[in-house]
């Protein structure tokens, strides 16, 4: 996990959290939301904490293992119960057309967590914190600070600091914050 300031075209500096296992972008996403509203940067393994919690309170308690992050991601049940175990207040929405439309209301101080389908196959989290003009504003744990068109919604197309792009899709499912 690495952490990495990035300035967006308005000149508003947001701190990035990059995922460091292939299925933690949530856990990234929930510490990008916790600096965001609690203005101090957590561990990634504090957003794994708070998903690891959730996901074992989701099955009913008992025996308390963790997983394998390289392995398997998030399941949308424990979103909410997890930025609960981070101490921060949080809405599920799941409409195509209200996820638009709160994409575009977020910001800084109540950011949204979205879930995007991936090109390739698989899901993705990031976190909406507003628009610049027509832009969106996003911060991806994987790809970084991103500025779609929000005239594209509901792509998404991302572009890696390599130059590589991927073309992606926000679902239905967007979790307000604070």
């Amino acid at each position: 996990m690495g952490w990495a300031q990035q300035t967006d075209s308005a000149g508003h500096v947001y701190d990035v959290c990059f995922q460091d296992h292939n299925y933690s972008c949530f856990a990234a996403s929930c510490g990008m939301v916790y600096r965001l509203l609690k203005g101090r940067r957590p561990p990634e393994t504090l957003g794994r904490w708070a998903v690891e919690i959730a996901t074992n309170e989701n099955r009913g308690g008992g025996a308390f293992a963790f997983r394998d992050w390289n392995q398997s991601g998030t399941l949308l049940s424990v979103l909410q119960r997890a930025l609960t175990e981070l101490g921060i207040s949080s809405t599920l929405h799941r409409s195509t057309v209200t996820a638009g439309a709160l994409i575009g209301m977020a910001m800084p101080t109540k950011p949204a967590i979205c879930q995007v389908e991936l090109a390739g196959g698989g899901l993705h989290s990031i976190v909406s914190v507003g628009r610049f003009g027509n832009n969106l504003v996003i911060l991806d744990p994987d790809a970084g600070l991103q500025e779609p068109p929000q005239g594209q919604f509901p792509a998404y197309h991302r572009t890696f600091s390599n130059g590589v792009t991927d073309d992606c899709t926000f679902s239905a499912y967007t979790v307000m914050c604070g």
